[in-house]
């Protein structure tokens, strides 16, 4: 599935597209199984992102995380559309919540930084079992052999930043904030870096405002994303 397809199903369920482009849509939904398939996929993620960002406690949310593992073992649902499905639920947050809550928001936006995005050397040094364990969000799991991998190759960023999103997911924020902050000036993972300090930074209690102005007004790929969050900040 190309990364437009992915986008297009995004923004059909956020309701962002026009008659002409929703006919279309639904006319190739029954023709093409690929793409229905990837739009059930869609939809289930939100369900479990929405069930995830609903967690009141840690409990709570290791249930949820728990089933969420149940179910993508279930549909297949695959990691490299997480991207696209974290900003429709966004989306779909904002307009049924007048007032939404920040954290729930950032936390509905926590995302694993896709193995494979940029080809470099991290990924060949992934054994199977931690790139599996990874994408599946498995992170308890896949954080020790990441933290070794980073140990004897301190210069590979990609191993950082799986590093930093695992930490992000088993909620050890000030860690991942560590390993992000080593990737600012990296020139192909900056931006990506600079989206998820400000996630970590709302999910440990901060409020980074100036940074998400900052995303907000530029050409950053999150830049819509971040806009709604600055003004969700209390």
């Amino acid at each position: 599935m190309e990364p437009r397809d992915l986008e297009l199903l995004s923004e059909y369920l956020a309701g962002g597209l026009d008659a002409a482009e929703v006919r279309a849509v639904e006319e190739r939904l029954r023709g093409d199984a690929a793409f229905a398939a990837a739009l059930a996929a869609q939809q289930e993620r939100i369900a479990i992102l929405q069930a995830a960002a609903r967690a009141g406690t840690k409990s709570e949310l290791r249930a949820v995380l728990r089933e969420a593992d149940a179910r993508q073992a279930r549909v297949r649902v695959l990691w490299a559309g997480a991207a696209a499905l974290a900003a429709v639920l966004l989306v779909l947050l904002l307009i049924r919540q007048p007032k939404p809550d920040v954290r729930q928001l950032a936390l509905a936006a926590v995302e694993p930084y896709p193995i494979g995005q940029i080809r470099g050397v991290a990924d060949a040094r992934l054994p199977d079992s931690v790139a599996a364990a990874y994408q599946a969000g498995r992170c308890a799991e896949a954080q020790p052999a990441l933290q070794a991998l980073i140990a004897r190759h301190p210069e590979d960023p990609l191993l950082r930043m799986y590093a930093a999103d695992c930490f992000t997911q088993t909620g050890q924020y000030a860690e991942a904030l560590r390993l992000l902050r080593s990737l600012q000036q990296d020139p192909l993972l900056a931006d990506a870096a600079g989206w998820r300090i400000a996630l970590n930074e709302i999910l440990a209690g901060g409020s980074p405002r100036a940074l998400l102005d900052s995303l907000a007004r530029s050409p950053h790929y999150k830049a819509r994303e971040a806009a709604r969050l600055r003004d969700a900040l209390p």
